[in-house]
């Protein structure tokens, strides 16, 4: 299939319109996937030296260059690189986050990351398969538009939008405090935008994304889990630690609290709905 971003430039297939071509044209659709598979490690500009100002022109340069999947914004030390590239048999990634220390690790791995705050960064329109963010979102200033956010990244997408979000659930919040505790990622200094399930739905519908999947998981079965912690331990508690902390009570919830929501907007209508169905499901979470 001749794939081609707006400015009429050919682009890479993404892998499940490879697979559909596989299946019907045989092993040699999908050798162009195994390229790109090869490619997985791209060198950065620098590997070594620290940035000295934000990198926007390498960021624009190499996305003009079509030759990435996706795109992962805070893609910290790769992880989340990593983790997209497994999970979705899509390579390479290009990350940008705006933590230096993050960038350098992240590149001393291989990875193409770049420093700057994708905020302030243009991003060619459809210039990439998919747009991911991982544990992002709850970053973001309490004063920014998550609507604008959302419809900035999302023009660099052809096809959908992946984001994992922390829960922020009020209704579970309020269960823990009643019983004198809290999940403790739902006061860190650093989770400046706590979104709930609702507020995601109220987003996407203003922009207009009614086709979308949020799918709940690393459950929370009781409150023996070290993530929930007694709600008078300090702002940035990061697990229950018994010698330190107060014994919890014991309580088995009646509906398992979720920790994450493993969320998906398709961006391209056309896309049939096997495939679509093959993307946006829970398989693959793990690979952390």
């Amino acid at each position: 299939m001749d794939h081609r971003n707006d400015s009429g430039a050919p682009v890479a297939e993404p892998h499940w319109l490879v697979a559909k071509a596989k299946a019907l044209f045989g092993s040699k659709a999908g050798s162009h996937a195994r390229i790109m598979r090869d490619k997985q490690r791209q060198e950065p500009a620098s590997s070594d030296a620290p940035p000295i100002v934000p990198e926007h022109d390498a960021v624009l340069r190499e996305l003009t260059s079509n030759q990435y999947a996706f795109i992962d914004l805070g893609c910290g030390t790769g992880t989340s690189i990593d983790h997209c590239q497994r999970r979705f048999n899509a390579a390479p990634g290009l990350g940008i986050d705006y933590t230096k220390t993050e960038v350098l690790s992240a590149r001393a791995q291989g990875y193409a990351v770049y420093w700057c705050n994708f905020l302030d960064q243009s991003l060619p329109n459809r210039c990439v398969g998919f747009v991911s963010m991982l544990d992002t979102l709850e970053h973001l200033p309490a004063d920014i538009s998550i609507n604008e956010v959302l419809a900035h990244v999302a023009k660099a997408a052809r096809d959908f939008l992946f984001i994992r979000h922390p829960s922020f659930e009020p209704d579970d919040i309020a269960q823990l405090e009643a019983l004198g505790l809290k999940i403790g990622w739902t006061d860190w200094t650093g989770h400046s935008n706590p979104m709930s399930v609702a507020d995601f739905r109220h987003a996407f519908e203003t922009l207009g994304w009614r086709d979308y999947v949020i799918i709940p998981h690393m459950f929370l079965h009781d409150t023996s889990s070290e993530h929930i912690v007694p709600i008078e331990c300090p702002t940035d508690t990061t697990r229950y630690d018994v010698a330190i902390h107060r014994s919890k009570p014991f309580s088995r919830f009646e509906r398992p609290i979720a920790g994450k929501f493993d969320i998906f907007v398709r961006l391209d209508p056309q896309m049939p709905d096997h495939l679509w169905n093959r993307i946006s499901n829970i398989e693959g979470w793990e690979a952390q």
